[in-house]
């Protein structure tokens, strides 16, 4: 075996299957396209998110905080889940969202996932009216993206909408009363 033979392997491998950390999110990317709700609220919501805050080397952030507060705030607009999203302490309600992503940094199948707190307050009595942790996960293939990156991107998009999608139905079951 010719030593420019192993160079070029460890090459393509590190471009098609070990490229899994450095990846982000794209806002609009994690919005889901159809949300179907039980209830729709006539009263005003504001938002606070955490997203992953990884760090420079191993763990680059995979949901930033802002891009995960405009996705929600887009899917709760375009799904009519309340009547509005404000972001003053005017509103009725004030759900606080924490979305911790996890992505593997190496594999043909990629499987990420998406966790974190989900609480609704009623701004008037502080009385809190929703408090759950939810996850959803999400895998991707080679057959689906043949680079490492794109891999865990889409399994991260994926799983991000599955993680909204449920947050929102579940808050859409909710009969809330100000």
């Amino acid at each position: 075996m010719r030593p420019g033979f192993f160079t070029t392997v460890m090459v393509i491998w590190l471009c098609t299957v070990a490229t899994g950390c450095s990846v982000r999110v794209e806002p609009l990317a994690i919005v889901p396209d159809q949300i179907q709700l039980q209830r729709h609220h006539p009263y005003s919501v504001m938002i606070d998110t955490v997203g992953t805050e990884g760090d420079e080397i191993i763990t680059p952030t995979l949901i930033a905080g802002n891009d995960f507060r405009e996705a929600l705030e887009r899917a709760i607009s375009e799904s009519k889940l309340f009547a509005s999203v404000v972001r003053n302490s005017q509103a009725d309600y004030h759900l606080e969202v924490e979305a911790k992503g996890t992505a593997p940094v190496a594999g043909f199948n990629m499987t990420c996932r998406v966790g974190g707190a989900w609480k609704l307050t009623e701004q008037n009595s502080g009385r809190i009216v929703f408090d759950e942790f939810l996850t959803a996960k999400a895998t991707k293939g080679v057959g689906d993206a043949f680079v490492g990156a794109t891999r865990v991107r889409l399994a991260l998009e994926e799983a991000s909408q599955a993680f909204i999608l449920e947050g929102l139905q579940r808050l859409g079951r909710l009969e809330l009363a100000r």
